[in-house]
């Protein structure tokens, strides 16, 4: 069908009236359509564009009101550069803007200006321009920008704050609670973005117990969570909690408000008596006594561990180290017992430790540490071993040693084994024990005299001396002398006597008390003497004098004499001291046991009663109060008794008593006078 010309030119208009139809419909496109691509709080709209006044940077896309722009935003939010286009009484700036400050934000153009997208061209109209500060230079800080042609005259400043955060509760994501000592345990918390949440926090945290770091510094993976995996909580009560540190974009925050409570079971070994000794043991366990070390130890539960242990030795322990009582496993709280022994001296003290470890499974292993000295001792043969004694002399002194094998450390006690009557073993103490105390590698040297009496018979006796070490009495050493006992030569005459002497005195009794003669007419042996006195004693000591003598008719010195004093029961404390007829090497020595005391005299000379022929020993003694104290003196002498044979050298015992009594002290009442025993 053919169509007319007018009606052609009618459809040619309605054609161009549609196209003009849909120009004014997009020419009133409503101004949110050419707002920029920006959705808040993540992101902030800077306008760079002018109305009739000025030209600026804006929040407000309705004015501009010149000058300077200052925005703030949170790191990982994004500043929205746009050039508005008819939008209010904006237009649009198509001049370009970039940082004075040389850091080039994303969609920025190699010369410091912001590039539309596609990176040809610069700002235009209608086109949005994000930057992000989310990172790298562009963290939190200062940055200025501002817009080409204009300078100073359109600028700004972006301040990007840190993100606050929250550090979540820790949570326990593996083992169980109560949990054992040395189980896995995990913990885990998140730390979250409280600006941005799509942000994730970087950084570390710190796990505490009780507010004590149990960690170091543990980054955030991608999500913001740091995860803990520990077997070392020790038995108790804990408290975990996260500390957040944060890198410069974030701020710190902690769960200490909201702590995780972990219990843990465990127990604890202790060893009373965690370092031994013991001699060698050659035959190997089982061991006597002093060859072997017992070593006593408990096992006790911590915050309700209700499992046993088994008990072991560990490291560099002696060849034999077993437990002995009860048997494996043990009980909490059931004392037990190991046993350690080693065939032969070692130079070097054992440092081991004894060991439990914990049943059921996880097996919990807890240790004590514990020492043990191996070694022995060398008593030495005695020299000389033989000696010759007049009745009644003592012996010359007989040198040994006692020396520490390997690492043997403890006491070594001397004496003699049963010596024949009459004979006294006197070491350098002046006693007859010793007690030496010997450190490892130590050589002591010490002495031994024979004392004998008048009524020691002339003949031949071996005697034994023993070393026994207190940690092992039944490990003795003993060695053998030879005592030969051989007749006086009756050259001198002595007497012993309590008192001072005093010019004009003799052998018989005169004006002066106490005095002890010799006898005319001697039985065998020698004689005691007894003087009672009487004492009262309100504290303080007793002083007391001893003199010996040497009354002979003819010129022989007494040699070699020597002096003993005892007292029936030990007293408080005594001294003696040589206080007359000293010619030079005389001495006292101290209190033993508190009974005896042993003075060298060296000589006592011959001469007449007028002649030096006395020494006097003054002796102080406190014994105890309300006790009767008997006290012996006993003088002996290298040179016989010419005239009294049968009484040897030893020529008298004599012994004064001293009681000290308690008195009561009259009772004064308040108010009363002293001696009025009536109250007022």
């Amino acid at each position: 069908m053919k169509i007319s010309a007018s009606l052609r030119t009618l459809c040619v208009f309605l054609r161009l009236g549609l196209l003009v139809l849909a120009f004014l419909c997009l020419a009133h496109v409503p101004a949110a359509a050419q707002m920029p691509n920006c959705s808040p709080p993540n992101c902030k709209v800077v306008y760079a564009g002018d109305d009739s006044d000025n030209i600026c940077f804006t929040t407000d896309h309705t004015a501009c009101p010149g000058g300077s722009l200052s925005v703030s935003i949170n790191f990982g939010q994004t500043i929205d550069f746009f050039q508005p286009t008819g939008v209010s009484s904006l237009d649009a700036h198509t001049a370009t803007s970039g940082t004075s400050t040389g850091f080039c934000p994303t969609n920025c153009t190699p010369n410091g200006k912001f590039d539309k997208p596609g990176g040809v061209g610069h700002m235009v109209a209608g086109t949005d321009y994000p930057v992000t500060f989310n990172g790298g230079a562009l963290g939190v800080g200062s940055y200025t920008f501002y817009c080409t042609p204009h300078g100073n005259t359109m600028t700004g400043t972006i301040t990007v704050i840190a993100d606050t955060t929250t550090t979540g509760p820790v949570t326990r994501t593996s083992g169980p609670n109560p949990s054992v000592a040395g189980q896995s345990l995990q913990f885990k918390t998140t730390v979250s973005n409280n600006i941005i949440p799509g942000t994730i926090p970087t950084g570390g945290v710190t796990f505490e117990d009780f507010g004590v770091p149990i960690t170091a510094n543990l980054l955030l993976d991608g999500t913001g969570s740091a995860t803990l995996t520990t077997t070392s909580l020790a038995g108790g009560n804990h408290s975990i909690t996260a500390v957040y540190t944060p890198d410069v974009n974030f701020s710190g925050s902690n769960s200490n408000a909201s702590p995780l409570s972990q219990d843990v079971q465990d127990f604890s070994i202790t060893i009373s008596n965690p370092a031994g000794a013991a001699l060698p043991c050659p035959g190997g366990p089982p061991c006597p006594a002093g060859e072997s070390y017992d070593y006593n130890g408990t096992l006790a539960p911590i915050h309700g561990y209700t499992g046993s242990a088994t008990i072991s030795c560990q490291g560099s322990a002696p060849s034999s180290c077993l437990l002995v009582s009860p048997a494996n496993p043990v009980a909490m709280n059931t004392p037990f017992t190991v046993r350690a022994s080693h065939p032969s001296a070692a130079s070097t003290p054992f440092s081991f430790s004894i060991q439990g470890i914990g049943t059921p499974t996880p097996t919990v292993p807890r240790t004590f540490p514990v020492t043990l000295n191996v070694g022995s001792f060398n008593f030495t043969a005695l020299t000389p071993n033989t000696v010759s004694v007049t009745q009644g002399n003592p012996s010359s002194p007989m040198a040994f040693q006692v020396s520490s094998l390997g690492s043997f450390s403890g006491e070594v006690d001397m004496s003699c084994v049963s010596p024949p009557s009459g004979v006294t073993c006197l070491f350098s103490n002046g006693s007859n024990t010793q007690a030496l105390s010997l450190s490892a590698g130590q050589t002591i040297n010490d002495t031994l005299t024979l004392n004998t009496t008048n009524s020691v018979g002339v003949s031949s006796y071996p005697i034994t001396v023993q070393a026994t070490p207190v940690a092992a009495p039944g490990s003795f050493q003993q060695r053998t002398v030879t005592l030969n006992e051989i007749a006086g030569v009756n050259t001198v005459k002595t007497i012993l006597y309590f008192g001072a002497w005093l010019a004009g005195q003799t052998d018989q009794p005169l004006n002066v008390l106490p005095v002890f003669p010799a006898p005319s007419s001697p039985p065998g042996g020698y004689i005691t003497a007894t003087l009672p006195i009487k004492l009262e004693i309100w504290g303080g000591q007793l002083s007391f004098k001893v003199s010996a003598s040497n009354w002979s008719p003819v010129s022989a010195d007494a040699q070699g004499a020597q002096l003993f004093i005892t007292f029936s029961e030990p007293v408080l404390s005594a001294t003696a001291n040589v206080t007359a007829g000293t010619d030079g090497g005389e001495s006292c020595g101290s209190l033993v046991s508190g009974v005896s005391i042993t003075c060298n005299l060296v000589t006592v000379p011959f001469g007449d009663i007028n002649g030096s022929w006395t020494k006097e020993v003054t002796v102080s003694v406190a014994p105890p109060v309300g006790r009767f104290v008997g006290v012996t003196a006993e003088f002996s002498t290298t040179s016989e008794n010419q005239i009294y044979t049968d009484s040897k050298s030893q020529t008298s015992t004599n012994v004064i008593h001293g009681t000290t009594q308690t008195r009561p002290r009259p009772m004064v009442r308040p108010g009363q006078k002293p001696g009025n025993t009536n109250p007022k």
